[in-house]
């Protein structure tokens, strides 16, 4: 027999009984569809980050007061939402300093973030507050939805006044009217001046809601909690060629008064990297699970492929006895074997395409060739390692013997 014939008689072959070949391709069906899933989730996972960290600003720098690596060399967790500072601070004159450091630094932010209870005249709820200079909105590349940032002046003069993230302002004036009204932390007032553009959930130092966020003059919040303290130093790079350059000059200049191991300094390509690499590891571990499925799939057609052999005896024996040499009989049902996969492969596919557009409602998703040529490859690869054992007995059977069988 010709290939194309090979491939006829194997479809037609698999249609006589569909409902054990329906319920055989199920396990690859199952196993293809939830690898495509979970890989476009963390393929899209990915590209939700990496926009995050994006509306962070870009050419940043952080100075951190703390190693950011614990005894254990993990990294410190980021408690009550703020830095993990640990109480130890920066001071003004580390920002003073930090400015004249290097060429490439044009713009330096000093940042205090302390969770603290806000509430309006109708609502209250626990947010992260964030005081840094009018500078600040540059730096982290903040857009305006209503009203303005704060200035300069109102900086120096410890103004209380107010900006707050789109879903903070939401959940304190749900009647969406907030301009000009008063927002009490602490239980103190602070007129609300304007409201920014979403930024998107997360992305905040410590997984912080960037929209459920209020940002306040660093001197205002400095007063309110009673310190002089500066949690974390943003510092904006010229351009990402002077990034290096720039960590290696605050470096420099910390470790004549510090410690190495008191504080860090951290580019935001170095967080993104990580933070992708934790996501990859994490999809590839999930993937793998949803994997074992595959194997289980694949132990299903290989029983079904020996079930198949044993009803196909004599005609077995009656395609030898015709010329049908063996090697021409493993490869007939080594195509079947190998097609009964690719079905359930493709469907697999179609499967996790279909719930990836679903997800994608709610959570950016995305759907990569390199996982639906993975799906093809494996879905392949079963069909051959699980196919290859029925298909060598039904090649080793004699003719006569399986010409009597019954």
């Amino acid at each position: 027999m010709d290939l194309p014939n090979i491939f006829i008689t194997a479809w037609q072959s698999l249609s006589r009984n569909k409902t054990r070949t329906l319920l055989t391709i199920l396990g690859i069906v199952i196993g293809v569809g939830s690898v495509i899933l979970l890989m476009s989730i963390g393929d899209g996972l990915k590209k939700y980050v990496s926009g995050q960290f994006e509306a962070l600003g870009s050419n940043i720098v952080i100075v951190f007061p703390v190693n950011l690596v614990d005894e254990q060399g993990r990294p410190a967790s980021f408690r009550g939402g703020g830095p993990p500072v640990g109480g130890k601070t920066f001071s003004e004159k580390d920002v003073r300093d930090i400015k004249k450091l290097h060429p490439g630094i044009v713009k330096v932010n000093p940042q205090v973030q302390k969770l603290i209870r806000a509430k309006s005249v109708v609502k209250q709820k626990q947010l992260n507050v964030v005081g840094a200079t009018y500078e600040y909105k540059e730096i982290r590349s903040i857009t305006m939805a209503s009203g303005r940032f704060y200035n300069d002046s109102e900086v120096n003069r410890s103004k209380k006044v107010a900006v707050l993230g789109p879903t903070a302002a939401r959940d304190l004036f749900p009647d969406g009217n907030y301009l000009g009204k008063s927002v009490y932390i602490s239980s103190v007032a602070f007129e609300v001046i304007g409201v920014t553009d979403s930024r998107g959930g997360g992305g905040g130092l410590g997984g912080s809601d960037l929209d459920d966020q209020i940002y306040v003059p660093i001197t205002s919040l400095q007063k309110l909690v009673d310190s002089s303290g500066i949690d974390f130093i943003v510092v904006k790079a010229a351009s990402p060629d002077q990034i290096d350059g720039v960590i290696a000059a605050i470096k420099t200049h910390l470790l004549k008064s510090r410690k190495a191991d008191t504080f860090s300094v951290v580019d935001q390509r170095q967080l993104l990297g990580t933070v992708q690499s934790v996501i990859g590891t994490l999809t590839i571990g999930l993937s793998g699970i949803a994997a074992i499925s595959l194997v289980v799939g694949g132990i299903g057609v290989m029983n079904m492929m020996l079930v198949t052999v044993t009803e196909r005896t004599r005609e077995i024996g009656l395609r030898k006895a015709l010329g049908a040499t063996p090697r021409v009989i493993l490869r007939q049902f080594l195509i079947e074997s190998v097609l009964l996969s690719l079905t359930g492969g493709a469907t697999g596919i179609l499967i996790g395409a279909g719930g990836s557009a679903i997800v994608n409602r709610f959570f950016p998703t995305k759907v990569s060739v390199l996982a639906i040529l993975l799906a093809f490859g494996v879905s392949t690869l079963v069909g051959v390692i699980f196919g290859i054992l029925p298909a060598r007995k039904a090649a080793k059977l004699s003719p006569i013997n399986a010409l009597r069988y019954e």
